[in-house]
């Protein structure tokens, strides 16, 4: 039956994209992706259309899929509880490291909601399977990625600052690429800690922080949502198709992306597959992919991130740094 509605689906839309819709690309690519998406734009309309619920379990959660990443979710968990983040659902796809060990006391204490998904390439199913089972429970849900890390200016807390945004369906965040430091090794320490270089300029790339029960189609870098998307600086964004062209934005609000960190860590990012590509290996992850992304133009002040790292050895037993 599962394999028979996604057959349907792809027929739907090539039908619908080919004969109504061929002289206009952008939108028969956007229709295709909700035509794609398991229905969730029907589901959507129809369950809210009484209106959204006024009481959640949680106001601020994040969403995240993992790897074999059981040396560092502790640190990511830690740092968002310091910016006011309440709740994490993390997607596990097929780890076999101790990822599971690591995160049992955040499921005992109530912190972590764990789901299991197997195969390659199920990144954006992870996405919009969690955006269709928790959206009722969090008034706001951020999509990033472990390697991914939310800072904001004047120490103010993400929880207090997505208040200002509650007027749009979704808040767009944009990256700053840190590089390895010259790190060949991984070495001791958090993550936060050992990586403190990173480009001169801000990425194009964003993540979202949204509404989830807005979302009528699922992607890497932002959702498809009813409603605006939104910046910063609270300039709407219309047609998230065209947001590339906007001018990246970061004065008050900017992600940490660690994205290659050391050359050991990055050569086991590539045994560990892509999660949106169903290969067994990673194969966006070469030397030059590295090289690309090696950016340490940037070296932070020790003040930026020392006392987040501080506060987060003390939550994990981790004795000060020397």
């Amino acid at each position: 039956m599962k394999f028979l509605k996604q057959k349907v689906r792809k027929i739907g839309a090539k039908i619908i994209t080919s004969i109504f819709l061929f002289p206009f690309p952008k939108l028969r690519r956007d229709v295709k992706r909700a035509l794609q998406s398991g229905g969730l734009i029907l589901d959507t309309i129809w369950r809210y259309r009484h209106g959204e619920p006024k009481n959640f379990k949680y106001y601020l959660s994040l969403l995240v899929c993992v790897r074999n990443e059981g040396k560092n979710i502790a640190e990511w968990i830690e740092y968002h509880l310091l910016q006011g983040v309440e709740h994490f659902y993390i997607y596990d796809n097929d780890s076999e490291d101790d990822t599971q060990q690591v995160l049992l006391p955040y499921v005992e204490r109530g912190l972590v909601s764990v789901v299991f998904c197997h195969g390659r390439g199920k990144q954006i199913a992870m996405y919009r399977d969690a955006i269709k089972k928790f959206r009722d429970e969090t008034r706001w849900l951020g999509i990033i990625d472990c390697d991914e890390f939310f800072l904001l200016k004047d120490n103010k807390k993400l929880i207090d600052y997505i208040h200002d945004y509650e007027q749009f369906s979704q808040f767009l965040v944009h990256w700053v690429l840190y590089g390895s430091s010259g790190r060949k090794e991984r070495g001791e320490g958090l993550v936060i800690e050992r990586f403190r270089k990173h480009a001169d300029r801000v990425s194009s790339h964003t993540k979202a922080i949204l509404n989830p029960r807005k979302v009528w189609a699922a992607d890497i870098h932002y959702c498809y949502v009813i409603g605006k998307s939104c910046n910063e600086a609270k300039k709407s964004v219309h047609r998230i198709r065209d947001y590339s062209k906007e001018t990246p934005v970061a004065n008050s609000i900017r992600i940490n992306h660690y994205c290659c960190k050391s050359w050991e860590e990055f050569l086991g990012k590539r045994l560990r597959s892509d999660a949106t590509i169903p290969n067994d290996l990673n194969e966006r992850c070469t030397d030059d992919f590295f090289r690309g992304l090696d950016h340490n133009e940037v070296t932070d002040p020790p003040e930026l991130m020392d006392p987040y790292a501080e506060k987060i050895r003390t939550a994990l037993g981790m004795p000060p740094r020397g």
